[in-house]
């Protein structure tokens, strides 16, 4: 999302700054609230 700042902004302005993501991570691990996330679309 860093090379397209636009899609952020919109995710702001009308997703009351929520993000939802759904993924199948390749080795088990836990995510908690207020962990960095880094993904590969």
């Amino acid at each position: 999302m860093a090379e397209e700042p636009d899609v952020l902004r919109g995710i702001m302005r009308h997703n009351k700054r929520n993000l939802g993501v759904y993924a199948t991570p390749a080795e088990p691990v836990t995510i908690s609230v207020g962990d960095a996330v880094y993904a590969e679309i």
